[in-house]
């Protein structure tokens, strides 16, 4: 039994790509919101081990219903604002992104800034510009991988969860001629008992 656990601890440590497992999700998993309405879906990321030095996705959406604003990178990996990480995002084609960043912090530093998770990697906002369902998903195809790596630069092993966004149309507003007709018969009532009294 202490033979096995001392190969299994071994294995572990040797090669950090079978220890290290993960999910990348989009958080919230699904949202609903009226036309016009801007949206935000965040990268989420749940592992062990937590410490994460890379990553580089793929975001798909439907461009019809979702207009992209905008990726915000968090600081998860590094401060965006010296040259702690390199980060970017590139239009892969209407309705898709390509979503990096590489850390250059130590993996003391890294754990202080991610402490035991989860990380936020980025958020994307959107205007919703038609009705109907988008995905916003993570497109894995066999000409197309999906790179997180932990502080080591080991690869990963993660699993990706898409989500998605309904987009409503708005409730209808209330016609102006039905206020014209409610407020001609309340001033008629009135003229009435005027006249009345």
């Amino acid at each position: 039994m202490a033979r096995r656990m001392v190969t299994l601890i071994a294995v572990a440590v040797l090669v950090p790509g079978l220890a290290a497992a993960g999910t990348l999700s989009i958080s919230p998993s699904f949202r609903s919101v009226q036309i016009g309405t801007p949206v935000s879906v965040d990268l989420v990321y749940e592992g062990i081990p937590p410490l994460v030095g890379a990553f580089d996705v793929d975001v798909r959406w439907n461009p019809g219903i979702l207009n992209l604003t905008e990726v915000v990178f968090h600081d998860s990996l590094g401060d965006l604002s010296s040259v702690e990480d390199l980060w970017g995002e590139s239009a892969n084609g209407p309705g898709e992104r390509n979503i990096f960043e590489v850390s250059l912090l130590s993996s003391q530093r890294l754990a202080e800034l991610q402490g035991a998770g989860p990380i936020v990697f980025a958020t994307i906002h959107f205007d919703t510009i038609g009705t109907g369902i988008s995905a916003v998903e993570f497109p894995i195809t066999p000409h197309r991988e999906m790179t997180i790596t932990n502080d080591l630069g080991s690869v990963m092993t993660s699993t990706f969860v898409d989500g998605g966004v309904e987009v409503t149309e708005a409730p209808p507003v209330p016609e102006p001629a039905g206020i014209v007709l409610l407020l001609s018969g309340a001033g008629a009532i009135a003229w009435f008992r005027h006249g009345a009294a």
